[in-house]
């Protein structure tokens, strides 16, 4: 498309112009009146709007206390200007002494802004730009790297040279455009592209899907990509709570699980089910089943290294839409991370107590939760979290696998 061309090219321009802007920030951070601190990124300029600019989450008037932080934990301090808008931000990683990012906002009739740096590089490791025709949005670009532009190779480096590196390859790179269209003072469609590592080798075009209630509220927005996909982009905020938000999803996640074990073919009774999710990202988990033949001398770190990959079975995001969406948005907004893995060992625990006396399910069979972002996990606690026994966790460690 045209427009999604065009605007692709203009974000490559902006985004290079950004390498000279880094003395603006001490700018910036001239016109904030008053800080706001977080331990997560806040204020992104795709939610601005010129009557209101929602944080996005939960920001406090004092510094993050000792106690609160963690090695790798994010803070966040955010200047905020006469109206509270932010125009200054400064990102540090606890207990490290990486002198972090600072990045700076700007604001027009037309536009709003937002440049980050990563300090020992100088490289602009992400720029936003959210386009306005009448206070509503038209289209949005931004243009982040991967790591937030962390890699030592760049430090040094002249500006062009680091734009080359950078824009090599779509795994150290992420683009994201958006055109809308505007109807009566509210955005009714639009297109996304996307390309670079938040999507893989193959860029992706997705046709935008707005929903609103009677009364003009923004109820859903619904992305149906060219390849046949579809997922929830956004879904409002209920009055259901978050604990209710997590049980019915964990009950739909751990029927959609049995109804995919069901008609799978495996040759022997199934011993496990692992649930595998990546927090904070991806809370629709994969299953990745094992007989006993499989499980034989397996050891840690489970079957996500010993099962093939072509006998997993992926779950659809969009079947537990826009519930999925609206837990994750809150999860984050409420910094209740915990929330989701808490939700998918009840599913797990629920697929156990489901599995068991099915055809294809062994006398013992267990269904466990498993977080493919974490090295600490505990085996033997995840088990037991999803249900199995003393007795079988006994026997499985004669298997060598515990």
């Amino acid at each position: 498309m045209d427009i999604i061309e065009d605007l692709k090219h203009d974000l490559l321009t902006r985004w290079k112009a950004q390498f000279d802007r880094m003395p603006l920030l001490a700018e910036a951070a001239g016109r904030g009146v008053r800080t706001v601190y977080a331990t997560g990124s806040r204020f992104d300029v795709e939610r601005y709007r010129p009557k209101k600019f929602p944080a996005g989450g939960r920001t406090s008037k004092e510094p993050i206390a000792a106690k609160d932080l963690f090695p790798g934990c994010e803070t966040w301090a955010y200047l905020l200007d006469a109206e509270g808008r932010p125009v200054h931000g400064t990102r540090r990683i606890a207990a490290s002494d990486d002198p972090g990012w600072e990045g700076m906002y700007s604001y027009s009739a037309e536009e709003a802004e937002y440049t980050e740096f990563y300090i020992p590089s100088r490289l602009p490791s992400e720029y936003t730009r959210l386009a306005l025709r009448d206070g509503q949005p038209v289209s949005l670009q931004r243009l982040w790297v991967q790591a937030k532009g962390s890699f030592p190779i760049l430090h040094g480096m002249p500006a062009a040279r680091q734009a080359e590196k950078v824009l090599a390859g779509p795994y150290f790179y992420a683009i994201r455009v958006d055109a809308y269209d505007l109807q009566n003072g509210r955005i009714e469609s639009g297109w996304s592209w996307s390309e670079g590592f938040t999507v893989g080798l193959e860029p992706r075009l997705s046709r935008l899907e707005y929903s609103y209630s009677d009364e003009g509220k923004l109820l859903r927005i619904v992305a149906h990509a060219e390849d046949g996909n579809t997922w929830t982009a956004l879904a409002a905020r209920t009055k259901t709570s978050l604990t209710q938000l997590s049980a019915t999803l964990s009950q739909r996640i751990a029927e959609r699980v049995i109804d995919a074990l069901q008609p799978a073919s495996f040759g022997a009774p199934l011993m496990v089910a692992e649930l595998t999710y990546a927090s904070p990202g991806r809370y629709v988990p994969f299953i990745i089943a094992a007989t006993q033949e499989d499980m034989v001398g397996l050891s840690n770190p489970g079957l996500v290294l010993a099962i093939d990959p072509k006998r997993w079975i992926e779950l659809r995001g969009e079947d537990f839409a826009p519930e999925i969406t609206e837990f994750m948005e809150r999860m984050n907004s409420a910094q209740r991370w915990e929330a989701g893995g808490k939700m998918i060992r009840q599913a797990a625990r629920m697929v156990t107590e489901l599995g068991r006396g099915q055809p294809w399910a062994a006398k013992d069979f267990v269904a466990f939760a498993s977080n493919s972002e974490s090295d600490e996990e505990d085996l033997a606690k995840v088990l037991k979290d999803g249900g199995a026994d003393p007795k079988t966790l006994k026997e499985w460690k004669k298997l060598g696998w515990l």
